[in-house]
């Protein structure tokens, strides 16, 4: 087990007896987060000096550096593991670390696939969790910004970047999930309650929409 910190490395303690241990194989020395893919030799890491980067777990080596002067927020890999969603949280006006960005990168070069943003406009100021659908298709985070209108669960065309939907609840959201079969999605909110979306019917308003603007100006 790799126990985050806010300072420092890591903790890694072995799940067997519990001890910790000082390093444990494929992962970096010096991290204070580190997020493996589950089926491919890759992981997303924050190395000291908030330096966020791709991993290669099997040849111990950065793959590509993705950002600087950052914090990780939220990880999450594409069901084929091809892509990985990053939230990123930077220091905003103030020094507070609200300033969050959530990008797709390819898991095999790290190269840039996608930013995606609340209605395309701008950054939010929090990211709770980050969702992928079962076809790889769309983006789900629960997220929060002055700038454009209450916590909701945003939703996104990754291969576009555009932002296709929001899924309202009663106030700040955490932890949210999909349930099983995809027909559901749940999260918590800040005034105690648990929020539930039809998810099956909030997807498929969002592909007619997209159905609606093929052969418009708007790529697809």
């Amino acid at each position: 087990m790799v126990l985050r910190r806010s300072k420092s490395s890591v903790r890694i303690f072995d799940t067997k007896t519990w001890e910790r241990r000082e390093s444990a194989p494929r992962v970096p020395a010096e991290v204070v987060a580190w997020v493996p893919s589950a089926k491919v030799p890759r992981a997303i890491i924050e190395a000291s000096g908030n330096r966020i980067a791709l991993w290669d777990s099997e040849k111990s080596r950065e793959v590509a550096l993705l950002d600087r002067d950052a914090r990780l927020e939220r990880v999450a890999f594409s069901p084929d593991q091809t892509r990985v969603a990053v939230a990123t949280v930077h220091q905003a006006d103030g020094g507070y670390w609200t300033n969050c960005r959530l990008r797709v990168w390819r898991v095999a070069d790290g190269g840039l696939v996608s930013e995606l943003r609340p209605y395309e406009y701008d950054r939010p100021e929090t990211i709770k969790s980050v969702l992928w659908t079962a076809d790889g298709r769309y983006v789900l985070a629960p997220v929060t910004g002055r700038a454009f209108g209450p916590p909701a669960i945003k939703i996104w065309n990754v291969a576009t970047s555009r932002h296709r939907g929001s899924l309202v609840g009663s106030g700040k959201m955490f932890g949210a999930e999909i349930l099983a079969g995809e027909k559901r999605i749940v999260a918590s909110a800040q005034d105690g309650k648990m929020c539930v979306w039809d998810l099956a019917g909030a997807l498929r308003q969002v592909r007619e929409l997209e159905r609606s603007v093929e052969g418009s100006a708007e790529p697809q």
